[in-house]
């Protein structure tokens, strides 16, 4: 940190702890009418924050987003701004704590720190213990409910009430941490409105009777009615395309009017889904009487619709803009399109790879921008392999490698999502965090740059190693509680979520013991790059020469020439077939090589298997295309498929196959994963 900005503190507001907290910091006096140069603002935050400034239109955003961190790793947000967008404006840091668990963040100690330094590099406004906090008016914090355990909370906002409200006693916090770290890659880009076309308009009646604060529950069971007994207008934009961005409205109303605000990735009996297994894609916002302007900078929306009911009538409320302004990863330009001489489809598909990879990464990747916008390692290692030969950009990588890392858990094993605290994790994922830890020695060459992480992959080995049997060289499922033995979305292969493993029913898995020998095959190749001592190299490759030897004793159906998934302790039976579980054994080598042919020609042709979801297709593609003779049904699948995902509307590729009515139609419409095609494309496809 520069010098000057040791000056400021870490505060809060006292006596203020509850999950969702907003506050506003307000700078005591405007900036002077004849500032110059460029000013800069210093902050760290838990959780986030937007810089607004006052205008003759309302208040605008000038910066926002602090990088989700750790309380041990604590990033220190720099955003730089002309003296001009400032001069003669009133500033405030809009600031919110989610503090509660989720999928993308963990609860931590709520606190802030900032400097605002003019353009001579001198302090102009600092937090210490006579900054202005101030409870906010419009923002709501109670009783908001939460979009997805996943994701935390949507939006409860009243452009009636003043951005400052009650004054709050300013405490300074001791223990906060003294050292922050830089920002690991770029901020995130807004960019203006995006087009939003009404796509739909009428009159609409809510049953009554429905807790005022269920905003998913009452949009969803709202119903066209006629115009005379019309609890409000419904109004349903489309937005053309899979979009990301800050909520943005403009909007006049005769008088105050309570308006709800869904959106979703598809429309099902002429809405949006807003109520969708107890979760909430809704949110509310009051708007005042007159001319109303809005961008809320705090929750990014994954959409492609945005539905509106305002209860008021027809000619009280007149939409001027509904939608969203893009926020965007600055990624360098894409690669072009390199196999002009495939035919069909597949131009258009590598473009909708290149638009799903966008949509799923900002801060770090995410699964999916609708319902959760959380780091898995299985799923970024799909989104990493693409981005590497798509855009060849090494900063976003390495920061999300970075963020998984330093969740390591007691047990050895990773958290589900970072840099989150989850209830549980999937053992098979933290051993393909190892994996995408090679491939990105190996795709960028920075060996130094995740030299430091290695230990946390020796580490991660090591505890699947102590869990080997003896006898068999095997590993068992996790029977605890917090692990769930999930390797894919498929009959037998999805796990149970639900608790602990019976003993009478534990397994020897096969997909968890090809994870954790492609594991130590990274982790040998992870440490030969380093100059790992011998003896440890050699050490591993006897663990994983053994652990090949034993899958394939344990599991191989000779007669049939597949793998079984799993066998039952009790009483040694084997039993579950799986293109995943064969596919698996394939690359790590568990099959010997004079059976290869013959089992790839079973992964290939074998209809009794389960197949490979989008997700873990990827295993199934590499296993085949080690033969360059499945190149072309490798390529038919993905235009039947992937295209067909295009045939039926797709702007960016689905979760699963299935679409939208996956899951109970919280199956996303724009999934990272799925944009395997791309990787295919460069890899093995003949470039010209």
């Amino acid at each position: 940190m520069e010098q000057y900005f040791q000056n400021a503190s870490w505060i809060w507001a006292k006596d203020y702890d509850c999950p969702n907290m907003f506050l506003v910091a307000a700078c005591p006096h405007p900036v002077p009418a004849d500032a110059a140069g460029e000013w800069t603002l210093q902050l760290s935050v838990d959780s986030d924050f937007a810089l607004l400034a006052e205008s003759e239109k309302g208040t605008d955003c000038l910066c926002f987003g602090q990088y989700t961190d750790y309380d041990s790793h604590k990033v220190l947000e720099v955003r730089r701004m002309d003296a001009e967008l400032l001069r003669g404006k009133r500033l405030y840091l809009l600031l919110t704590s989610q503090n509660c668990d989720s999928s993308t963040d963990r609860k931590e100690r709520a606190g802030v720190t900032f400097c605002l330094s003019d353009g001579q590099g001198k302090p102009y406004w600092c937090s210490d213990a006579h900054t202005e906090l101030y409870a906010t008016g419009r923002h709501r914090s109670e009783d908001v409910p939460k979009v997805t355990g996943q994701l935390g909370f949507s939006f409860d906002i009243d452009l009636c009430a003043p951005l400052c409200g009650q004054r709050m006693q300013t405490q300074l916090l001791a223990d906060m941490p003294m050292q922050l770290y830089p920002r690991p890659i770029a901020e995130l880009v807004m960019g203006e409105r995006v087009p939003s076309e009404p796509v739909v308009q009428h009159p609409f009646d809510e049953p009554k009777g429905l807790p005022t604060m269920a905003f998913g529950v009452r949009m969803q069971r709202s119903v066209p009615c006629a115009a005379d007994c019309a609890d409000g207008y419904t109004y349903i934009y489309d937005l053309d395309a899979e979009q990301v961005g800050f909520l943005t409205l403009e909007i006049d109303a005769a008088r105050d009017t309570e308006l709800l605000v869904g959106w979703g990735e598809h429309l099902t009996q002429g809405r949006v889904f807003t109520d969708i297994g107890g979760r909430c894609f809704a949110g509310r916002v009051r708007l005042q009487a007159g001319h109303n302007r809005l961008l809320y900078p705090l929750r990014r929306l994954g959409l492609r619709y945005l539905q509106l009911n305002a209860y008021a009538k027809e000619n009280e409320i007149t939409v001027q803009y509904a939608g969203v302004c893009p926020v965007d990863y600055p990624l360098p330009d894409a690669k072009p399109y390199p196999c002009h001489s495939l035919g069909g489809i597949h131009e258009e598909i590598y473009h909708a790879c290149l638009r799903t990879l966008r949509m799923c990464l900002h801060d770090h990747y995410e699964d999916c921008p609708w319902r959760e916008q959380a780091l898995y390692t299985m799923d970024s290692r799909n989104q990493m392999l693409c981005g590497y030969y798509a855009y060849g950009e090494s900063a976003a990588p390495r920061a999300s490698l970075e963020l998984i890392a330093r969740s390591l858990r007691e047990d050895a094993l990773l958290e589900l999502c970072a840099p989150a605290r989850c209830p549980i994790t999937i053992p098979a994922f933290s051993a393909m965090y190892v994996v995408q830890l090679a491939e990105y020695v190996a795709y960028t060459g920075d060996l130094e740059g995740a030299r430091e992480l290695i230990e946390t992959a020796r580490c991660v080995v090591e505890g699947f190693l102590a869990r080997m049997d003896a006898q068999t060289a095997l590993i068992t499922c996790y029977p605890e509680e917090r692990h769930w033995n999930f390797y894919e979305w498929q009959t037998g292969l999805e796990g149970s979520i639900s608790g602990s493993v019976k003993p009478e029913d534990m397994t020897y898995d096969a997909p968890l013991c090809c994870f954790v020998s492609l594991a130590i095959r990274a982790l040998i190749s992870l440490l030969q790059a380093e100059g790992a001592q011998e003896a440890e190299v050699a050490r591993l490759q006897e663990r994983l020469e053994a652990l090949n030897r034993a899958m394939h004793a344990a599991f191989f159906d000779e007669a049939d020439g597949v793998y079984e998934s799993y066998i039952r302790l009790r009483d040694g039976e084997r039993y579950h077939r799986a293109q995943l579980t064969t596919a698996l054994a394939l690359l790590c080598g568990a099959c010997p090589p004079a059976l290869a042919p013959r089992v790839r020609e079973r992964l290939a042709n074998d209809t009794t298997l389960y197949p490979v979801t989008l997700s873990h297709s990827i295993f199934r593609y590499d296993a085949l295309l080690c033969d360059d003779a499945y190149l072309p049904q490798v390529l038919g699948e993905i235009e039947q498929v992937w295209g067909g995902m295009l045939r039926a509307g797709a702007t960016t590729f689905w979760e699963t196959a299935q679409g939208a009515p996956a899951f109970g139609y919280a199956g996303s419409l724009c999934h990272g994963w799925s944009a395997i095609p791309l990787y295919i494309y460069w890899k093995y496809v003949e470039k010209e």
